[in-house]
């Protein structure tokens, strides 16, 4: 039985969290969640699916969550 992460691709990895990101108005974390648990992935194997471009969004989604601490020397709101 194939592995489903050697199957996908990098581009059709971004494009599946893209689409879910526009459409259905999900944030980044949770398509690429989505993605996963709807395409059988493992959660570690989406590392080398991500571009430095998502890798980007992502962090600052969970930066903005409280997920991440704050670098850079930004004043407090």
């Amino acid at each position: 039985m194939s592995d489903p992460a050697s199957l996908m691709t990098s581009n059709t990895f971004v494009s599946m969290v893209e689409t879910r990101v526009r459409t259905l108005g999900m944030g980044y974390l949770e398509a690429i969640t989505d993605v996963c648990e709807k395409s059988g992935l493992e959660f570690e194997s989406v590392s080398k699916l991500m571009t430095p471009t998502m890798r980007k969004l992502l962090q600052s989604e969970a930066t903005k969550l409280n997920m991440l601490k704050r670098t850079g020397s930004r004043l407090p709101i």
